[in-house]
């Protein structure tokens, strides 16, 4: 049995994470502390219960050696987590299960973590998991799963194999926030992160091309993070909608690469763009201008998607994402 490293645990508690923003703390919910630059477009976080807010920003200092933004989001492809991604790019990522799906803690770290298997980590919450990737001898990727009461938290790592030093994250990181992370979780805390609070920049939930297209929203996190815009939904049927818009430095090379599996269709707003679809799934790959990507990705578990009905989702982030303000 694996014994947890690092410093001493904080009694109890327990949750951790692969999701959006969250949370305050058992004795009532902390001062919002700047987990991202607080702008109109929805990264600020005063105010709200989310993954990124349950603590300090200063707590996920082990997990963060380059001093990036706590970026709210959902996690883990269903959605159903309330994460928190250190900056943009996902290599450090831990959220909170609001949602209920089929699959359980265990069978996600598993997954998670390839064909391993799953270890117990002793002295976080009720009980705790620990899986790895391992690719030429070394460790590519730590996932924990911890479960207290009836939450359930996930932090995954795929920074621990990063060639350069300055960007790895080590395991005993990773227990030192936990240690801290894990009790600070509200009891309510699902209660209080059941929202759909997304910035300007993003479609509105209640947006009429999702509800047409897609679900009524039960959960929503996004907005814009330095100069990216990433958008997630959760349907009300756990249908999930991704839309995100960057810059890139070649956009043509990404459709081309859509293209050998999807088909060129026409988007208002777009110089080119690409659909795949199947029945269950619609994803666009767009370039809005000479330097830009666009990426739409919808799911559904019932049910059928009409491409069309995607199509105008797409339109009309295209305008949302493209606002200053």
């Amino acid at each position: 049995m694996r014994r947890a490293s690092s410093t001493a645990f904080v009694a109890l508690a327990a949750a951790l994470v692969l999701g959006a923003c969250g949370g305050s703390s058992d004795d009532g919910a902390p001062e919002a502390d700047s987990t991202s630059t607080p702008t109109d477009d929805g990264r600020g976080t005063a105010g709200r219960i989310t993954a990124c807010t349950i603590v300090d920003r200063d707590v996920a200092d082990p997990l963060n050696p380059n001093d990036r933004d706590l970026v709210p989001t959902l996690l883990i492809g269903d959605l159903t987590y309330d994460g928190c991604t250190v900056g943009d790019v996902y290599s450090i990522s831990f959220g909170i299960k609001i949602v209920d799906s089929d699959e359980t803690l265990e069978d996600r770290v598993e997954r998670l973590g390839g064909n391993r298997g799953l270890e117990p980590v002793e002295g976080l919450g009720d009980e705790a998991f620990r899986s790895e990737n391992r690719a030429g001898g070394e460790t590519v990727t730590i996932t924990i799963g911890v479960r207290i009461g009836d939450q359930e938290v996930i932090l995954r790592n795929d920074a621990i194999g990063n060639t350069d030093p300055d960007n790895r994250v080590d395991e005993d990181a990773m227990m030192e926030f936990l240690e801290a992370y894990v009790p600070a979780i509200p009891e309510d805390f699902r209660t209080q992160a059941l929202t759909t609070e997304v910035g300007t920049v993003c479609l509105p939930a209640d947006d009429r091309s999702i509800e047409q297209g897609v679900d009524t929203i039960q959960l929503a996190r996004g907005g814009r993070s330095g100069g990216s815009v990433r958008c997630a939904y959760l349907g009300d049927d756990l249908a999930t909608v991704q839309l995100s818009r960057s810059s890139s430095a070649d956009p043509e090379g990404s459709l081309d690469i859509s293209r050998d599996y999807g088909e060129t269709v026409t988007v208002a707003g777009a110089q080119d763009a690409v659909l795949e679809a199947s029945a269950r799934s619609v994803s666009l790959t767009i370039q809005p201008s000479a330097d830009e990507i666009v990426y739409v990705t919808v799911g559904t578990s019932s049910g059928s998607l009409d491409p069309t009905a995607i199509t105008a989702i797409a339109e009309a982030f295209l305008v949302s994402s493209g606002n200053d303000s």
